[in-house]
């Protein structure tokens, strides 16, 4: 499984990396979305966890954009906002909305979930 972060914080994105480290997972990070020019990577094969609030786009939106066709890639959404009217929004547009600061074993076991429900046995 591959996966790609979109995180313009860099500890968020040191600690992601980390966290799935020893997973068996090819993991790609980026601090915007111009780094990762989305159309390159083939959509069914990408598990996506990205900042609700990025520089030059909303995270939210692109949520949006992902979850309006179920073959696009399973997204977690990762923001400061823990509010539950903040969780609410994310979790209609995405596979799952993780408020940070968050601890690894949450972070490891919300990932998990989005991946099976994305990819039923």
């Amino acid at each position: 499984m591959n996966i790609l972060v979109i995180e313009d914080e860099r500890l968020t994105r040191k600690v992601v990396d980390y966290l799935r480290n020893g997973q068996g997972y090819n993991v790609v990070t980026v601090s915007s979305l111009e780094e990762t020019q989305l159309n390159h990577y083939p959509n069914n094969s990408w598990f996506l966890i990205f900042d609700k609030y990025l520089p030059e786009n909303n995270g939210l939106g692109l949520a949006k954009v992902m979850s309006g066709d179920p073959a696009n890639s399973p997204v977690i959404l990762l923001s400061c906002e823990g509010r539950l009217a903040y969780r609410l929004e994310g979790l209609k547009v995405a596979g799952d909305y993780l408020g940070s600061p968050f601890v690894k074993e949450e972070f490891i076991e919300r990932m998990h979930e989005v991946l099976r429900e994305a990819v039923p046995a």
